[in-house]
């Protein structure tokens, strides 16, 4: 035990001196580092890295323009009405410090003046805790988002908010400038442009809309709160409860199951999650410009559910409806369990495992809707469920936890988007190491070259690693960018 001890010990001294060797080889990079601005920016000198802005909070102004409130009322998941509410935890007013920060005074968000000047949208508070998970689409872990706000119930949207009213002047203003407030356009899903329906945030009727022709008392626009409910996160949180395994989620998830029958969903912090989020940014454009025609769609026809939104041109804040899934029989892998197609050697666990990897519970890791659908959701176990079920919270705020979140990807993560003091967000094992080692390499990668690894030579993979890993134990000690 001495010895490996020992062992252990050399290798992490061996690290610190390879990474510290790094650092005075390229000063550059450290003092392209800033913590806490009044007016500095955290952006890095070099042009090849500077391309992308670093991601900051959005104006109140814009949170309005777009139907969601601001409101600072309500100390409960149900009272809460505004993104500046304690339930919300809003980056900028909450959770300067604490999870998702890693280390002890490590700062999830800073004051950065800039963050306006390059976008002006945004406002002073940029966000330095970066939450990897994978691409629903064919689980890449390449996906980096900011979890600025939790929207604990329907109130959040705007209720007297109507937007494609005549009597707001909808033209677009020249950037920097912010559009007149309640004017923000989405065109109707024909996308021909003979029908421009706006936007609505809580599907208010508007006597514009039941005048348009063959509309009496039919759709009234493109409703926020429906756009935003297509673009789903996928939270997988532990359930495990006291040292017991359980197998269905506590609140409206659950048909009303209590404790200790099923497990809490009050929280989607990172520490209660079993595995890395996933994130749904693969849909469509309402409007066609992606090329894709959205059939039963728009204001004169039959609504179909077929996602007709683009995440970043429809969703405007970039906000999520989270999907909880769990799994609904015991991790077993290895043993066959008669009338069970989940569990054993050739059950879907087992397949899925097989690619993903487990999570933290031993079910496999999910990273794809494929995963999810057609493996875990297309087969039953013993007492006829589905291996795998999924679901989201009342509206209502009932259930206590998140049922959106506003937390925008990172529309382009290379060039610049992910600043030398910023931190990952993401799941680690009881041994510290991290769940999926490919999150972090990526985020490294792009930290200190500005592209992620594949686009890199080996050497400057390796480089990246070890620099990232140096920054992890200048921030465990209190020595990090962003806690000066």
């Amino acid at each position: 035990m001495m010895k490996n001890e020992r062992k252990h010990a050399w290798l992490f001294v061996q690290v610190l001196a390879v990474a510290a060797l790094l650092f005075m080889t390229a000063p550059k990079l450290l003092a392209q580092a800033t913590g806490s601005t009044s007016g500095g920016s955290s952006s890095n000198s070099n042009p090849a890295t500077n391309y992308n802005p670093p991601p900051c909070d959005f104006q109140d102004v814009f949170y309005n323009n777009v139907g969601i409130s601001t409101s600072n009322v309500g100390t409960t998941a149900t009272t809460a009405e505004g993104v500046d509410s304690v339930p919300a935890q809003r980056f900028g007013l909450f959770r300067q410090t604490g999870p998702p920060a890693i280390f002890p005074g490590q700062r999830n968000w800073v004051t950065d003046n800039t963050c306006g000047t390059r976008d002006g949208t945004r406002k002073n508070v940029r966000i330095l805790a970066t939450t990897g998970g994978y691409i629903d689409s064919d689980g890449s872990p390449t996906d980096f988002i900011s979890i600025i706000a939790f929207l604990t119930n329907q109130n959040f949207f705007e209720s007297n908010y109507v937007n494609g009213d005549p009597a707001f002047d909808c033209t677009v203003p020249t950037p920097p400038a912010l559009p007149t407030s309640g004017c923000v356009v989405i065109s109707s899903a024909q996308g021909d442009g003979s029908v421009n329906a706006g936007l609505n945030a809580r599907n208010t009727p508007s006597s514009f809309y039941n005048n348009l022709s063959g509309n009496a008392g039919g759709p009234q626009g493109d409703d926020m709160q429906d756009i935003v409910s297509n673009f789903e996160a996928y939270a997988a949180i532990r359930q495990t409860v006291k040292g017991k395994l359980t197998f269905t989620p506590c609140g409206s998830m659950g048909n009303g199951a209590t404790p200790p029958n099923c497990f809490p969903v009050t929280s989607v912090a990172t520490p209660v999650l079993s595995q890395d989020w996933r994130f749904a940014t693969n849909r469509n454009a309402v409007d066609g410009s992606d090329n894709n025609v959205v059939n039963g769609s728009g204001i004169t026809g039959t609504t179909a559910f077929n996602a007709p939104y683009g995440y970043f041109c429809d969703d405007l804040l970039g906000m999520w409806i989270v999907t909880y899934f769990w799994f609904t029989e015991p991790p077993n892998l290895t043993k066959p369990v008669a009338g069970s197609q989940c569990q054993g050697p050739n059950g879907a666990y087992a397949a899925v495992a097989a690619r993903n990897g487990v999570n933290l519970e031993g079910w496999p890791i999910v990273k794809t809707g494929d995963d999810l659908d057609n493996d875990l959701e297309a087969f039953t176990g013993v007492n006829g469920q589905m291996c795998a079920e999924e679901g989201n919270e009342a509206v209502d705020g009932s259930d206590g936890g998140a049922v959106w979140l506003i937390c925008p990807a990172i529309p382009d993560p290379t060039n610049g988007a992910i600043t030398l003091d910023a931190f990952i967000d993401q799941i680690h094992k009881p041994n510290g190491l991290p769940l999926d080692p490919t999150l972090t390499e990526n985020f490294y990668c792009l930290q200190f070259f500005g592209q992620f690894c594949s686009n890199l030579t080996a050497a400057q993979v390796n480089s990246a690693q070890l620099q990232g890993a140096a920054a992890q134990t200048a921030a465990a000690s209190g020595s990090s960018p962003s806690s000066n």
